[in-house]
This record gives C-alpha cells, sequence and structure tokens, in this order.
C-alpha cells in the first residue's frame, strides 16, 4: 500500500508517493538517520545534519510525482537553494511522522 500527499513546497510541485504503512526495515533506517543526524545537530553544524538525515527521508518515498518529473535519490536530492530544500526535507518528515503516528482525525467527524 502507498499514501500520496500533495506536496505544497514550492520548486516540489507535484505529488509524492509515501510508503504506508511502513515496514520495520524502513522505520528502522528512518529512525537510524534521526539519531545520527542528532549529532550533528548538536555540534551546529546543520548542513551535516541534513545531508545525514535524507537517506532515512528518502527510504520512506515509494516514489514522485512531480510536475517536474524529477525521482530523487540520496545522490540526487538537491541542497540549493538551502531555504527551500529545508523546508522540502521537513514537509517529508512531517508527512512520515503522520504515518508512524496514524492519521489524525478531523475533530468534526
Amino acid at each position: 500500500m502507498s499514501k500520496t500527499v500533495d506536496c505544497p513546497v514550492k520548486g516540489f510541485s507535484g505529488s509524492v508517493v509515501f510508503h504506508d504503512p511502513l515496514t520495520w526495515d524502513i522505520l528502522d533506517t528512518f529512525e537510524e538517520a534521526h539519531a545520527k543526524s542528532n549529532q550533528y545537530r548538536d555540534s551546529m553544524n546543520y548542513l551535516k545534519m541534513y545531508k545525514t538525515f535524507v537517506p532515512g527521508i528518502l527510504v520512506c518515498v515509494e516514489g514522485w510525482k512531480l510536475d517536474s518529473g524529477k525521482n530523487y535519490a540520496v545522490e540526487t536530492f538537491p541542497s540549493t537553494p538551502i531555504k527551500r530544500c529545508i523546508e522540502m526535507i521537513w514537509w517529508l518528515v512531517d508527512q512520515i511522522t503522520i504515518i508512524i503516528n496514524g492519521e489524525e482525525t478531523d475533530p468534526n467527524e
């Protein structure tokens, strides 16, 4: 199964297809990358922090349906323009966190 989410980040318009549910191996890879990246955060080496986290994030992505037609991998995930790329990283993390924790329910339902 998978989950397709429209991407609101400028420069990455289209949608991203996430593995859903995540397997134990995917979740383990994500968590290991997160823990490793935190070591760089603590030393305020933010560029290295993001670079270290990207492989754990991308393992959760099943595919890309971006308007640009690009398909990103660890080797090709952009780092510039930095502000936009960091926004994309955090948007991906937010979507993965929703998958990990389960969908939030609509209080109006």
